[in-house]
């Protein structure tokens, strides 16, 4: 039996351990708290039973899987004591622990002599201190989503043959759309929280002065999401619009939208902006890229380095900006919203290439690797 533990667990993992379950025929038991922001039907997702705990469970995980230990327990939250204690309590048993660690390596992109880059580079020398003085040696073997996690755990000391990457994966059944971007309406769209590490209110004031230098008619940016900073958004959004009727563009911000829907709205874009201050990698930049998307994304996004096709220094169906920078965020705006059909065109390839190249599949190819690694 393989275990997954899993806080806050996202739909995108219950249709790839369905896919696990389907495709290798493997008895798997899901132990999870909710996410924050409820998905509907996530238990008919997963293909196999699923045990939803608070985070104040105390109870061992051999009672909760009801006195049956795992070969194998994945395992997320290197900080919080439930996981943690499913972790010890595993090990203890002679179970083969891996961690599921999104995190990336922030130091490196920001210049040390700039007080942000020295600021990351203080917080990546301790984060790496805590991995090997607390984390490093009780896990058997790290999932990863991409290169930037990859390459984080390889500076962090851990052996190559324990980082396996595989571990995000958006379902392409779900989303795509043969539209050609020049097609599309003139749409860019944000989703995510609402909240101040996602940098949200920087974008939308560099979109509005992007449209006014590029001199563009009719763009749209429309948000989707929650969180705290909803209503200086609306307000904001508001301001903005007063000056954006003069290019017939506006801003729209709206309410958080179930998977099913959002997949239409990423059909009917042109790209996706995702202006984080932090992210440890960007499970909606692979929804955006499955349906052929620009994607306009913080150098801090993990995705960027697995889903932004470069050619040289320019990136193909991607434009990269220092989040921190309201220049550089509305620079990269005016690039993209000055693409020649042509241009647009080849973005979509590339989106779609990109993509292709993260799926289910290998999530489920890259757990049983995992798996028979541990063996060894």
């Amino acid at each position: 039996m393989i275990c997954f533990a899993w806080a806050g667990f996202p739909q995108y993992a219950a249709r790839c351990i369905r896919t696990l379950v389907n495709t290798t025929g493997e008895d798997v038991v899901i132990v999870a708290t909710k996410p924050r922001v409820p998905i509907e039907g996530m238990d008919a997702l997963c293909g196999c039973e699923v045990i939803w705990i608070e985070y104040s469970e105390t109870r061992p995980i051999i009672e909760i899987l009801n006195g049956r230990m795992p070969r194998a327990l994945f395992v997320t939250g290197w900080k919080v004591r439930v996981f943690k204690d499913f972790r010890d309590q595993a090990r203890g048993c002679g179970c083969k622990v891996v961690s599921m660690v999104d995190n990336n390596q922030l130091m490196g992109i920001a210049p040390l002599l700039s007080f942000h880059g020295l600021r990351l580079a203080i917080r990546e020398s301790m984060k790496a201190l805590r991995f090997k003085c607390f984390i490093k040696g009780k896990f058997d073997a790290y999932f990863v989503p991409g290169k930037s996690g990859e390459r984080l755990l390889s500076n962090y000391g851990v052996p190559q043959k324990q980082i396996v990457k595989g571990l995000y994966s958006s379902d392409s059944t779900l989303f795509g759309s043969d539209v050609p971007l020049s097609a599309r309406e003139k749409k860019i769209i944000y989703v995510g929280q609402y909240i101040e590490r996602k940098n949200v209110v920087r974008m939308v004031d560099a979109f509005a002065k992007a449209v006014a230098i590029a001199n563009c008619k009719g763009w749209v940016l429309e948000l989707y999401g929650s969180g705290s900073q909803k209503e200086e958004l609306m307000s904001k959004a508001a301001e903005l619009n007063v000056g954006l009727k003069a290019y017939d563009a506006r801003i729209v911000v709206r309410d958080f939208t179930q998977p099913a829907q959002l997949a239409r709205l990423y059909q009917g874009a042109r790209a996706l902006c995702l202006p984080s201050l932090e992210e440890h990698w960007g499970l909606v930049v692979h929804e955006a890229a499955l349906n052929g998307c620009m994607l306009l994304l913080s150098r801090y996004v993990g995705a960027s380095e697995d889903l932004v096709l470069f050619d040289g220094c320019d990136g193909i169906n991607g434009k990269l900006f220092d989040p921190y920078n309201a220049i550089d965020i509305k620079d990269a705006f005016v690039k993209f919203l000055l693409m020649t059909d042509t241009e647009l065109d080849s973005a979509k390839k590339a989106s779609l290439a990109m993509a292709a190249k993260i799926s289910k599949d290998g999530f489920a190819k890259s757990v049983i690797q995992i798996v028979e690694r541990c063996k060894e």
